[in-house]
């Protein structure tokens, strides 16, 4: 936004404007249009996703005025500027003009036409993928943060957050001002984010001072039909604990999102597995329920067995005079090696979807049925690097594969880091190499 601002009054003093064109923020409209989620509520009708030292209620006037200032056009900048509700400020909110409403009502104030409507998945380089099931106000979005360690950036790779009918539901502890003691001592902190702490704490040194040398990174996105894939890698923060942190997040519908997270550390450590949620949370069915306003969900951890959950004492995003509890989920042992895996059911699923673990030879996973439909989830434990020369191989439910990840539903089968799938004789897919793809049931091959 400053640098469009000075690009906007140099084009007016009479410069060149080749020397204010830069061809990387031609990508900007549409990184930051990601970040916002459309409600029905006239009060917030955007807000946005809050990682790092953003806002749930942040303000893109100044960048969306100064592009459109500049002769960059775009109906869905102008949509965003002329909203209003979308600063936690009430005197920037009823401020709905500016001087340069005044002077330029035909660039800022012409009828967009427009609402948002983008692509559905979005992944982006600098880590940090936002996934929706529409663009429609009050739909299901989710986002996840696995990047870069340092200075507005926090420590917070592998952690998510999921917005529901309209408000914040699993949320980022997001920021306050910085020159109160506790944004530095919690906010920017690995335990203000919902990811799985090693021993108590986050990465080592003071990575959002100095730099992180190792980032995390998203990759995978695999799309189906009804099922979404996202693997997230948090393990260059924790190296000096972690020699493998993975997080995967498998989406079925619009209501369910399955977790898994597979660790291995270089000694035994005491692992907890966090969770920050907007409104209020209670222990239910070995579970935590949540529910905040109409948005609700159930997160039903399966393995390891045993965990505890407990509720630990954070602050309010911008508020950090104010108090709020999070969830801490812990293992009832410390171990080198220990896959998590987490069922998050949203809204109608709560009552609508059964939940069962299921366990194999080195493999875990789980069985979802609502009414006549099922979907099985199989992580392959051989897929660690345990074994040698025949390596992952493994036998996942009735299924052989070396999948590092093997999901099946109604319609399409899921393989993640996986050469071949075969059943009773059958082969359902065969590759030289490993590769992350949906089989639509319809393509078997007999």
């Amino acid at each position: 936004g400053e640098l469009l601002r000075f690009a906007f009054v140099y084009l007016r003093c009479g410069g060149d404007p080749a020397e204010v064109s830069w061809p990387v923020l031609e990508q900007l409209p549409d990184a930051v249009l990601a970040m916002l989620y459309p409600t029905s509520n006239p009060e917030t009708p955007l807000l946005a996703v809050n990682f790092g030292d953003s806002g749930t209620r942040t303000d893109i006037r100044l960048l969306a005025q100064f592009w459109l200032l500049t002769g960059r056009e775009d109906p869905r900048l102008a949509y965003c500027y002329q909203t209003k509700g979308m600063r936690d400020d009430r005197a920037a909110r009823e401020a709905s003009y500016e001087a340069l409403d005044f002077l330029y009502p035909d660039i800022l104030r012409k009828p967009s036409g427009v609402t948002l409507s983008e692509e559905e998945k979005v992944v982006f380089p600098s880590g940090c993928a936002v996934l929706r099931d529409s663009w429609e106000p009050d739909a299901v979005m989710w986002a996840v943060r696995c990047g870069y360690t340092w200075n507005h950036a926090h420590e917070d790779a592998g952690s998510f957050l999921l917005y529901d009918r309209g408000v914040p539901l699993l949320i980022d502890s997001s920021n306050c001002t910085y020159d109160n003691p506790i944004y530095s001592s919690y906010y920017r902190r690995a335990a203000a984010h919902s990811l799985v702490l090693m021993d108590g704490a986050g990465p080592a040194g003071d990575p959002v001072e100095r730099g992180s040398t190792f980032p995390g990174t998203l990759s995978h996105l695999t799309q189906g039909r009804r099922m979404t894939w996202l693997l997230a890698d948090a393990t260059g923060p924790m190296a000096h604990i972690a020699e493998r942190n993975f997080r995967s997040f498998l989406w079925i519908g619009r209501d369910v999102l399955v977790v898994l997270d597979d660790i291995r550390t270089h000694r035994p450590v005491q692992l907890d597995w966090l969770l920050h949620y907007a409104g209020e949370g209670t222990a239910q069915d070995g579970g935590l329920a949540v529910r905040n306003g109409p948005a609700s969900a159930l997160i039903r951890p399966l393995f390891p067995a045993g965990q505890t959950l407990s509720f630990r004492e954070g602050y309010q995003e911008h508020h950090p005079e104010q108090t709020v509890p999070y969830a801490a989920f812990t293992p009832p042992e410390q171990t080198c090696v220990q896959p998590f895996l987490t069922v998050i059911l949203l809204d109608e699923a709560q009552k609508a979807v059964t939940v069962a673990p299921l366990s194999g030879n080195e493999a875990i996973g789980v069985r979802l049925r609502r009414g006549d439909e099922e979907w099985t989830v199989w992580y392959n434990l051989r897929a660690d690097g345990r074994r040698m020369h025949v390596n992952s191989n493994n036998t996942l439910g009735d299924c052989e594969t070396d999948a590092y990840l093997l999901a099946e539903g109604p319609e399409e089968w899921l393989i993640a880091g996986g050469s071949y799938l075969r059943r009773a004789g059958r082969s359902l897919h065969e590759s030289f190499d490993k590769r992350f793809i949906f089989v639509d049931k319809q393509e078997e091959r007999p």
